[in-house]
Order: structure tokens, then C-alpha cells, then sequence
């Protein structure tokens, strides 16, 4: 198993790591980088915008692009595979995520367990061109979440990180951060572009895929999210996923 550490000089086209989410920091690689967390979801800040990845799904990560993990337990494992250059033309231009098939897990997680010597292997290059073809087939969602840099929206989007149920309003989060409603929403607009009940639906159905992978039940879901009905729950999600059911994801 390799160590992070060197990750940026080693010369096999394809190495895979278990860790544990300690890298916390603003980073990035000069190899491009899927990743699956294997016992919690994942929150993860790229180019601005929040991804949560919960077990089961992966995200893609282009070389050299900056990542900043988020809210994960120390607990949490992660599954990583590195790919050189050697792979871009199978590759994904630029960061997604996606659900993974049963076999595209258990390839990357035999990867992950080889050693050291062996990503040069016959065995380690047949298997990532097992995981390649199954990526290609892959169900691609671009969901994801602007964060905002403006010091009073930031802490707000720091209350929906932090929040295990019902979501602030925009009353509440203006209290949060004592200013006015009026002023708030204008600052949502004006910095992110889209309106404070936009930007709240779009986390509220990203951190929805996350519950839907470990509950399985819409009706235990839209109650965790604050939602008196199923029927109110299952029209947001409809709209945002393009009139995808929440069945449909799990």
C-alpha cells in the first residue's frame, strides 16, 4: 500500500491507498484522483463548490485540481486511486461523482490492497481496465453546492453544514449572522448568483442522496430534512434531479 506522502513522484501509472480522512487542508496532486468513502460520507469543497459523497458513491478529481475535505469523521476510511496521464483519454475532464457498481467497488478496493511493487503488475493493469470500463458506464450526477467566500454567507453555509435536521430559514440565518432579511437575500444573489430558497433546495437535496444511501426509506428522509409529507419532500427532489424519483437512488 502506498503512502500519500510521495504520491506525486512515484512511477507506476495506477496505485491505490486506504487512509483515514486526516488531510484537511486546501491540497491538490499532479495525478488525477477517484475516491470513495467506505463507512461515512464524505464533504468535500471543490472549486467552490460542496460535494457530499456518501458509501457507495465516488468522486472524480482531475490532476492538480484543489480540494479541501470537510465535516468527516476521523474515523472515516477512504478508498483512493491514482491515474497518470497514461489514462486521461478514460478519464473524466473534470470533477464528478457518481454512483459505483458493485464490481467498479470491488476492483478499486482489490487496488488499494496490492503492494507497494505490484502496480507495475499484470494483475494491477488488468484491473484498472476492468474499473476504467466500468466507469464508462457510470451514472455521472453533477450535484454539488456553491459555497460562498463573503464572511456572513460563509458562516451560514457553516450552519447548514452543522445542521442535523430541519434547515434554517432565511429568518433564522439572517438572526445568525444579525442582519437583516432583506440584506441577506440580497447577498446570496449578489455573490452566488441564485436566490437563498435555490441555494437552500440544492443542499437540501445533495445532503438527500447522502440519507437516502444509509436510510433507504423517503419517508425517514424528508423527515430527517424537515418535510411535514413524503409528497412535499418528493416534489423538491423531483425538480432538482430533473424529475428523478428519490427511489431511484438507492
Amino acid at each position: 500500500m502506498q503512502h500519500i506522502s510521495g504520491l506525486d513522484n512515484l512511477s507506476s501509472n495506477v496505485f491505490g491507498i486506504i487512509s483515514p480522512a486526516t488531510n484537511k487542508e486546501l491540497h491538490s496532486h499532479k495525478i488525477a484522483q477517484l475516491s470513495i468513502p467506505t463507512n461515512g460520507a464524505m464533504y468535500i469543497v471543490i472549486a467552490g463548490e460542496l460535494f457530499i459523497i456518501p458509501p457507495g458513491m465516488a468522486i472524480f478529481i482531475p490532476k492538480n485540481t484543489k480540494h479541501l475535505v470537510q465535516k468527516i469523521s476521523d474515523k472515516t476510511i477512504i478508498e483512493n486511486i491514482y491515474l497518470t496521464n497514461k489514462y486521461k483519454n478514460s478519464l473524466p475532464k473534470c470533477t464528478k461523482s457518481f454512483y459505483l457498481s458493485p464490481l467498479a467497488r470491488a476492483v478499486i478496493s482489490k487496488l488499494c490492497t496490492l503492494a507497494d511493487n505490484e502496480f507495475d503488475s499484470k494483475q494491477a493493469i488488468s484491473l484498472t481496465n476492468v474499473l476504467l470500463d466500468e466507469l464508462e458506464d457510470r451514472n455521472t450526477i453533477a450535484y454539488s453546492v456553491k459555497v460562498p467566500k463573503t464572511l456572513e454567507l460563509l458562516k451560514v453555509y457553516h450552519l447548514f453544514v452543522n445542521s442535523h435536521d430541519a434547515y434554517p430559514s432565511i429568518i433564522d440565518a439572517a438572526e445568525h449572522v444579525n442582519l437583516s432579511s432583506r440584506t441577506l437575500l440580497r447577498m446570496f444573489k449578489d455573490e452566488l448568483g441564485i436566490s437563498f430558497v435555490l441555494w437552500k433546495q440544492q443542499f437540501i437535496f445533495i445532503k438527500a442522496l447522502e440519507l437516502l444511501q444509509a436510510d433507504k426509506s423517503t419517508t425517514i428522509v424528508a423527515y430527517k430534512l424537515g418535510y411535514n409529507s413524503d409528497s412535499a419532500f418528493i416534489s423538491m427532489f423531483k425538480k432538482m434531479s430533473g424529475g428523478k424519483t428519490p427511489s431511484s437512488f438507492f
